[in-house]
């Protein structure tokens, strides 16, 4: 994910001069910094954050990726097709 080196800076910042004991970011891209920041460990150990994981949040982020790493799992997920497919009906195309 792409983000400004400043954002991941403020959240950083606010996060040591608050104190924060507990963080619960639910904008995508935050989900991800924060879970960024926590493997960089700019975070305490003990920091309840619901996503610890940078991969984990990109996974959730990307409805693409997370079909792909379900189907690895053997677990069933509707069709899924990219842009470059068009879903077909018994040879009727939507």
């Amino acid at each position: 994910m792409n983000c400004k080196p400043e954002f991941k800076d403020a959240v950083a910042e606010i996060y040591l001069k608050e104190q924060i004991d507990t963080y619960i970011p639910y904008i995508d891209e935050e989900i991800f910094v924060a879970a960024l920041l926590y493997e960089q460990g700019k975070f305490r150990k003990d920091l309840s954050l619901q996503v610890r994981s940078s991969s984990i949040a990109d996974l959730c982020n990307d409805k693409y990726k997370t079909f792909l790493w379900l189907s690895e799992l053997n677990i069933l997920t509707p069709e899924c097709f990219t842009i470059d497919s068009r879903p077909s009906n018994n040879g009727i195309i939507f």
